[in-house]
């Protein structure tokens, strides 16, 4: 409606009314600067019709007054009225602005009608029309339409629902979500949005409605098959397993808080089938014991000795020894019955990497997964999943996990002078620490983008440092130490042997025989000759 104001020239873009009262929104062409305006907001009695009061809504900044005066795009303006708590929002797309005005029209002075506002609201700048059309749901909570969002795969525009009373920093929820799709032949913007006992009907600029109906708790509205040229309908579906909705409305199901659960869901998982990763490993230390003479004498002496209780504990030794690390400095080894100095290890000439993915708490099956490489220069490799196992106890955001392998080379030494090195390694897994919980991301942006993914994204990725540990295994002695290690072994037994013969006939019987003489000696003359 294009009228005069005050003297000057004024464009109606949007119009609300209630039973007694009206409100316009649109531009003023500046007394002073005809070729600027500004946003107003016009209260306006129906009967008689008079206007009353105005404000400027314009936030300091003026039009251009050949854009502004026309009807186009960058100037859309929306209002909606709430008679019961005397509020409007009103919207202004173009500055992605939405201004929250109290009206007073409770007085039967008309000059006491007047117009306050109480906030205005904005968002970020990757967002398009935020404020294309508004649509109260009910008294505390109302629908915004955004005309245009970035990276969506079902439309270009969404529908963000707020709570009145708080800032518009973060959506109650958003429509269409990865739980309210809508199909359409391409990308529809959304133009006008209405509301009526809570439900929703959006108008696209397509040949075709949308009709969102308002649902009961425990179940939300999904799009139905049935459906024609003219009019997409969504129907009731109960919540999926994990979910819940305790309140109606129009929107979907969200995730059930921890150590809850609905009536759909799985029973509680166990936890000890998933036990926890402890990323440390214990490295092999060399033995206390390492010196070949010692073991021999070690295992030699109670061979010797008859005594049951001597000939246990060397079988209990002997046993302990068998699990030791004896000739090998930081590995176990079984003794043989020959006794060689050896120990059993395995060598791949290549390594096979097994990952195992568990899925808790969705309501993914194996059809629904799909695993793919991404390597520089191509786009993605797809790679066939080898088992897919759906348990009955078996999220929506893309995550990262970030893998680290570190080589770890075990070298073992030749047991012969002038023979090879053996050497094996294996890659310890190590994880960087970062968090794959979205829980921070929700809280700081907002916790409807749990739901508007169409899929989630695990991206697990796989680096290797550029150093490497070592570990070296030397036996304690070679084959040639040990046959003259036993030599000498076998000569310093005889020798000790000899030294125990000879003290044992030049200074213990001598010194026996002493004492015996002594002993004789000292007895009474009458016990002599008895």
């Amino acid at each position: 409606m294009n009228s005069t104001f005050q003297g000057q020239e004024f464009l109606t873009h949007a119009v609300d009314l209630s039973d007694s009262y009206a409100i316009l929104i649109g531009c003023f062409r500046m007394r002073n600067y005809e070729c600027l305006s500004v946003y107003i907001a016009v209260l306006v009695r129906l009967r008689p019709l008079q206007i009353v009061h105005n404000i400027n809504i314009n936030d300091g900044f003026p039009q251009d007054a050949a854009l502004a005066m026309t009807y186009n795009r960058a100037n859309d303006m929306s209002v909606s009225l709430n008679p019961t708590r005397q509020l409007a929002f009103i919207g202004l797309p173009v500055i992605n602005k939405v201004v929250l005005v109290n009206i007073n029209t409770s007085s039967l002075d008309l000059t006491k009608w007047t117009m306050n506002i109480i906030r205005v609201d904005t968002v970020a700048h990757r967002l398009a029309g935020f404020g294309r059309s508004i649509a109260w749901v009910n008294d505390n909570t109302v629908a915004i339409a955004v005309l245009e969002v970035s990276n969506l795969p079902w439309s270009q525009s969404e529908v963000w629902v707020f709570e009145v009373d708080e800032p518009f920093k973060n959506p109650f929820f958003v429509f269409p979500n990865s739980q309210q799709r809508i199909v359409f032949p391409s990308l529809p913007l959304f133009l006008q949005i209405a509301s009526w006992s809570g439900n929703l009907l959006i108008f696209t600029d397509q040949p075709q409605i949308v009709i969102v109906l308002s649902q009961k708790p425990g179940f939300f509205s999904k799009r139905s098959s049935y459906t024609t040229e003219h009019c997409l309908v969504f129907e009731q579906t109960p919540c999926i397993p994990g979910m819940f909705k305790n309140t109606c409305s129009f929107g979907p199901c969200t995730i059930c808080p921890p150590q809850t659960k609905n009536k759909g869901a799985i029973n509680d998982m166990s936890l000890d089938i998933y036990p926890s990763y402890i990323q440390t490993f214990s490295y092999p230390k060399s033995p206390i014991t390492n010196n070949y003479d010692d073991l021999l004498f070690f295992m030699t002496l109670p061979k010797l000795c008859s005594c049951p209780k001597a000939y246990s504990h060397r079988k209990k030794a002997k046993n302990f020894l068998k699990k030791a690390d004896i000739y090998f400095l930081g590995l176990h080894f079984g003794l043989h019955r020959n006794f060689y100095n050896c120990i059993q290890s395995k060598h791949r000439k290549c390594h096979m990497h097994h990952m195992t993915v568990d899925l808790l708490n969705t309501a993914a099956d194996c059809s629904a997964v799909t695993v793919q490489q991404n390597r520089p220069g191509v786009n993605y490799l797809l790679l066939p999943i080898i088992s897919c196992v759906v348990q009955p106890d078996n999220v929506t955001r893309t995550s990262a996990l970030h893998l680290v392998l570190i080589k770890v080379i075990n070298k073992t030494e030749p047991l012969e002078t002038g023979s090879n090195a053996h050497y094996s390694g294996r890659g310890a897994l190590s994880f960087i620490e970062r968090s794959l919980s979205d829980k921070l991301i929700y809280e700081q942006y907002g916790h409807h983008l749990r739901y508007i993914s169409e899929r989630t994204v695990l991206s697990i990725i796989l680096s290797e440092q550029p150093f490497y540990l070592q570990n070296t295994q030397q036996p304690i002695v070679h084959k040639t130490e040990l046959s003259f290690h036993t030599l000498l072994f076998c000569t310093l037994i005889i020798e000790l042997f000899a030294m125990g013969f000879l003290v044992f006939r030049l200074i213990i019987i001598p010194l026996v025989r002493l004492v015996l003489r002594c002993c004789q000696s000292k007895l009474p003359p009458n016990d002599s000759q008895e």
